[in-house]
């Protein structure tokens, strides 16, 4: 190979390389932490952030005085993704407790060891190509680079859905580098570097270590299988007979078999006891599914959001047959769009609002549609974790939001105080006589009875909860996720988090790499700011409209970063100024969550949101690769190191548009208000900063 062909294929495979590191690691802390997606900001951001920083600390005379500092850069940075990943994962449920969310600072702390070490080293190697070369030239070639990464990340998933493949790829890629730099410097032929990472992967294979690090996830059970699914990462365990099914390391459902998982059944049909109809929706509970033949319902209807899951809980059923059964797979607001008969309960199983995929479940929008589906006399059940005991909790906040949520659309609402707390809602007025209800049932429960339940203090507690809930509490809506801001507010008070601490912290960090810089560099940074707030704007779009975040993750970063290959290597724009390319990106950037949010977002149809949501993010990356292309072309200063100058600028930009917007503004103002607040605040710093 000719030496200067080097830098843009180094560059490459440096994109591929850090995109789909990016990509894989992004879905490891999805199943490591719920799926929250105050986390997927929070690793953008240190990504960016610790990326940027390495630019800054790249020392020239390193690279040159020693050449075979480039090879050992290469494979380490082939080997990390690999060995950083697994040992995450042993070690989660060792520095944090099993099973519980942990504190904002310290989970954070633990996702910066984890990242930073590889983001410092990308950003050196790319400062030590864009020196060799023509700066817009090699953040094309990343771009492009990313780009394909994405790609590759979706068809691995689907591929191989029992093998992390993206990860022994990337040593692959390492080597790659590797092959290339030492066949120019050293003339070592590139086939003989490329065999010895082939042996070195088949043996990693062999080992597979991150199915030994999933394995220590679930110490003291016997893991029975794992996948990598659109949905999230799926585990299968065994426990003392029980055989249980975990996504994204939460408890989906499970084998057992005990009575106290059909509460809400039997709650709903106490006051429903003619009931013809049943509608179950969310995570499927087997012995749930086979309570119900004890009613002669003529339709029994599911919809399971994963489907993933279904193959594994038909042998929880052990063949039995439910009588006028018929399962949905998929999203759970898609196939309710699809139902076309009537219902006169309704039972949801949802999760806590911990994320915006659950919050989608319990809103103002989703408790319309499913009225929708009901009959006239008809209830809906709907659950949350107790807090009865606990009479200060702020989890009280989260019940007064789906109480008063529940109450825009029906005129009925009874909490009743079981192993969690339910919420019947209906149009028709609903029973609080417990007693009279549990001596007359029809259909005897095992569990819901005067035995295991004391109906006075059914109905006391009832009135406890009712008393302490704020009617004044603002509704839960999709695109003004209430709920999940009270849940995220309640996860962080209980564990004393400072995340004001943290964005100080960053911000220091940001002031180092904006120091001296010119107001070229300054609008690079808004740029950043405001390219990445769309990039994560768009993720959480993504959550809540079309609910398949986790596959769509690598499609959307893809899609990013071929925008920013078009913006630097195209010559559209090239006479604007920048703060009026600004000013476009801003329109951009409000236009999905406006169309979405003043719309019925689960009433437009499937390919026209994907068409909104992945060009959107087309555009906005592709007029920040332009505002890049643009200021250090418009720039006087030596290329090399303005080049990585701006990079370091634009990284630090993006790593504020990752964090202040999922953290701060958006459980704050919601989504639309949050992208118009952004908008207008980089319009005029730019048009002002371009003046001076």
């Amino acid at each position: 190979m000719k030496k200067e062909h080097f830098q843009p294929y180094a560059a490459l495979f440096l994109g591929i390389i850090t995109q789909l590191t990016q990509i894989a690691w992004l879905r490891s802390v999805f199943a490591l932490f719920d799926g929250n997606e105050i986390f997927s900001g929070i690793c953008l951001a240190i990504w960016m952030l610790f990326t940027g920083l390495g630019t800054r600390f790249y020392r020239k005379n390193l690279f040159q005085k020693h050449k075979l500092i480039p090879v050992v850069a290469f494979i380490i940075q082939g080997f990390f993704p690999l060995m950083m990943e697994v040992l995450a994962i042993s070690l989660r449920n060792h520095v944090f407790i099993a099973g519980l969310m942990p504190p904002l600072h310290w989970s954070t702390t633990f996702i910066l060891v984890w990242f930073a070490p590889f983001c410092l080293l990308s950003g050196m190697l790319n400062a030590w190509l864009v020196e060799k070369s023509e700066g817009s030239k090699i953040y094309g070639m990343e771009s492009i680079g990313g780009m394909l990464a994405g790609i590759v990340s979706l068809v691995l998933l689907l591929a191989f859905p029992q093998k992390e493949i993206s990860l022994y790829l990337l040593i692959l890629l390492g080597f790659v580098n590797t092959a290339l730099w030492l066949n120019i410097q050293y003339k070592v032929k590139i086939i003989y570097t490329l065999l010895l990472a082939l042996v070195i992967i088949i043996l990693f294979i062999r080992i597979d270590l991150p199915e030994k690090a999933n394995r220590k996830l679930f110490e003291g059970q016997q893991m029975l299988s794992m996948l990598e699914t659109p949905i999230g990462r799926l585990h299968l365990t065994s426990y003392y007979g029980d055989t249980n099914i975990y996504v994204n390391g939460q408890p989906y459902c499970s084998s057992y078999s005990g009575p106290e998982c059909t509460e809400n059944l039997h709650f709903a049909m106490l006051q429903r006891p003619k009931s013809s109809s049943l509608l179950m929706i969310g995570e499927i509970v087997p012995r749930l599914l086979q309570e119900t033949s004890l009613w002669n319902f003529d339709k029994i209807e599911a919809i399971e959001p994963n489907p993933f899951v279904w193959p594994w809980i038909e042998q929880f059923l052990q063949q039995q047959a439910i009588p006028n059964f018929q399962l949905r797979k998929g999203d759970a607001i898609h196939q309710a769009k699809m139902l076309n008969q009537k219902f006169d309960v309704i039972i949801l199983n949802n999760s806590d609002p911990l994320n915006l995929s659950s919050n989608r479940l319990i809103s103002y929008e989703y408790f319309g549609l499913l009225k929708e589906k009901l009959n006239t006399t008809g209830l809906i059940c709907c659950g949350l974790s107790s807090a009865v005991n606990y009479p200060q909790s702020q989890i009280l906040e989260v019940y007064s939001c789906i109480y008063r949520t529940l109450s825009q659309n029906f005129r009925y609402i009874l909490p009743i105080a079981g192993t969690r707390t339910w919420f019947l809602a209906s149009d028709s007025s609903l029973n609080q006589d417990w007693q009279d209800l549990m001596e007359n049932a029809a259909i005897k429960s095992e569990y819901v009875n005067t035995n295991y339940f004391e109906p006075s203090e059914l109905a006391s507690k009832a009135q406890d909860i009712l008393t302490r809930i704020d009617h004044k509490s603002p509704i839960n809506a999709a695109f003004q996720p209430k709920a999940f801001a009270f849940q995220s507010l309640y996860w962080l008070n209980l564990n004393s988090a400072r995340p004001l601490w943290i964005l100080l912290g960053i911000l220091v960090l940001i002031i180092l790499i904006l120091w001296r810089q010119s107001s070229q560099g300054i609008l690079v940074f808004l740029g950043g700011f405001m390219a990445s707030t769309g990039q994560v704007l768009i993720l959480l779009l993504t959550q809540i409209v079309l609910g398949n975040l986790y596959i769509l993750t690598g499609l959307i970063f893809g899609i990013f970063m071929g925008g920013l290959a078009l913006g630097s290597f195209s010559k559209l724009f090239t006479h604007i100024k920048p703060p009026w390319i600004l000013f476009l990106m801003a329109i951009a950037l409000c236009l999905p969550s406006l169309i979405f949010s003043f719309s019925d977002p689960w009433q437009i149809p499937n390919v026209l949101a994907y068409f909104i949501l992945l060009g959107d993010v087309l555009i906005i990356a592709f007029l920040m690769g332009t505002t890049y292309r643009i200021s250090l072309s418009s720039s006087q200063e030596g290329a090399p190191l303005l080049a990585a100058s701006y990079y370091a600028a634009d990284l630090a930009g993006a790593t504020l548009g990752m964090l202040i917007p999922p953290l701060f503004l958006i459980p704050l103002f919601g989504i639309p208000v949050t992208t118009i607040l952004i908008a207008l605040l980089c319009i005029i710093t730019s048009f002002l900063i371009y003046k001076k």
